[in-house]
């Protein structure tokens, strides 16, 4: 840093003062930690390293119960909200209103962070405390469009994954159905030195197994 150089108004500034704090997750009166002062700036490679390398938690909410995640969302930080969200940010959290991240992106309009949130499993019909889903106060045509194809994706989706549930589960019952008359048949190669009345007494006992 030249000389001359106003300490206070370098970038490297905050950093450093960070760097020597001995608790990285001080909050201040408002309940902003480091974390929800980095995430509102847009620095994910700082909000990175105060994660991975001093320990600093990237859940905790502020004293209006907005966490890391709304915040970022609510600011359209989208490098910021892919940090948090490999941190396994609880997408669907809600602050002291019932707001979700969603709730926040959707009211700001901020597309691509409402289609990434809906990607990891945003919740469009929670409602908060005034019964108002996301798309209730999104903000504009194209954050409400957003929110309903991100719904038919989501459903998409999920019918997709029950169909491929099924057909292994159609697959597991033809290697059972397979199973069965392998064993049937060497069962009747066994019963062969039975006497016609014995086989008759099984047949009755286990119905159409035998036939």
């Amino acid at each position: 840093m030249g000389k001359g150089t106003d300490k206070v108004s370098s970038p490297y500034w905050g950093f450093k003062t960070i760097r020597s704090r001995p608790d990285v997750n001080l909050a201040d009166k408002k309940g902003k930690t480091p974390i929800a002062i980095v995430a509102k700036q847009g620095h994910s490679k700082l909000l990175k390293l105060l994660v991975e390398e001093f320990g600093a938690d990237p859940l905790l909410p502020d004293n209006e119960g907005k966490s890391p995640l709304s915040i970022a969302a609510s600011e359209n930080e989208t490098g910021c909200l892919r940090v948090l969200l490999s941190c396994k940010a609880d997408v669907n959290g809600r602050d002291t209103n019932g707001w979700t991240a969603l709730h926040h992106a959707a009211s700001k309009g901020n597309l691509g962070i409402i289609r990434r949130l809906m990607r990891r499993g945003a919740e469009a019909e929670i409602k908060d405390k005034e019964g108002k889903t996301a798309w209730d106060v999104a903000d504009g045509e194209k954050a409400r469009d957003a929110i309903a194809k991100g719904m038919i994706n989501k459903h998409e989706r999920n019918e997709k994954g029950k169909k491929e549930k099924d057909d292994d589960e159609d697959d597991d019952s033809s290697d059972d159905e397979g199973d069965v008359a392998e064993k049937l048949q060497t069962l009747k190669n066994k019963l062969g030195g039975l006497s016609s009345e014995e086989l008759e007494a099984l047949k009755q006992t286990f119905g159409q197994l035998l036939s």
